[in-house]
């Protein structure tokens, strides 16, 4: 995977997973009375709201992450801890957003949780693309 889309994934890939996932997990427990179609039709702005409160956080754990590889700590420390790693900036985005939203009384307690999920999946993901030795032998050396 090329670095650029590597930057792309972690900064423009949470919010949007995380919107994704909130969306189901607020449909399925019935916690606004909405049909489904309700929820489709309002996900595109759903989704635009998620942008805004997460742009922020999302592009801070993309530096952390490319830290993280261009130190070629993902080739010492393996898959791992590169998805832990990943879960725990997620957790953290997650709780900023969160005391944001409840500071417009609009809490939702369960973000963190989103917020591991969605960072646990991006990690997986750029961690799974990552050659595990970062330095390529050439032939004859």
């Amino acid at each position: 995977m090329s670095t650029h889309r590597r930057i792309l994934i972690e900064w423009l890939g949470p919010p949007f997973l995380a919107a994704f996932l909130t969306t189901i997990f607020i449909t399925t427990t019935g916690r606004t009375g909405d049909s489904i179609s309700d929820t489709v039709v309002r996900f595109p702005a759903f989704v635009c709201v998620a942008y805004m409160l997460g742009i922020v956080p999302s592009l801070l754990y993309m530096l952390a992450m490319e830290v993280w590889f261009r130190k070629g700590l993902h080739a010492r420390y393996g898959m791992l801890c590169t998805v832990c790693l990943s879960s725990l900036l997620g957790t953290g985005a997650a709780f900023v957003i969160q005391l944001v939203l409840q500071a417009i009384t609009m809490g939702m307690s369960f973000l963190p949780s989103i917020g591991a999920f969605v960072g646990c999946l991006i990690g997986l993901y750029v961690g799974r693309q990552q050659p595990a030795n970062s330095q390529q032998r050439t032939p004859g050396s």
